[in-house]
């Protein structure tokens, strides 16, 4: 296993006019760093206490239904998600 992630994203943007290169890679910069900042605080989220508990309960209809399509289809990624909690 890594630590560690590769991003990788391609835009194709024509702002119909002439930009200079440096101000469009200081753009894209920023944009993939905040983007990498916001995925950051989602996976901080998904380890809170509060959407374990949702996520884990075994009457959840809403989750039930996604873990039985990520046995279906994602088994691999279905065997990393935290156990389903105990019922009562």
């Amino acid at each position: 296993g890594t630590e560690h992630t590769l991003l990788q994203a391609i835009a194709v943007v024509d702002p119909k006019m002439r930009v200079p290169r440096w101000l469009v890679n200081l753009a894209v910069r920023n944009c993939c760093f905040l983007f990498a900042v916001q995925i950051q605080r989602a996976v901080a989220v998904t380890r809170s206490a509060a959407y374990l508990r949702v996520t884990t309960d075994p009457s959840n209809q809403f989750w039930a239904f996604i873990r039985r399509r990520m046995a279906e289809s994602l088994p691999t990624q279905l065997a990393l998600a935290p156990p389903l909690a105990k019922a009562g």
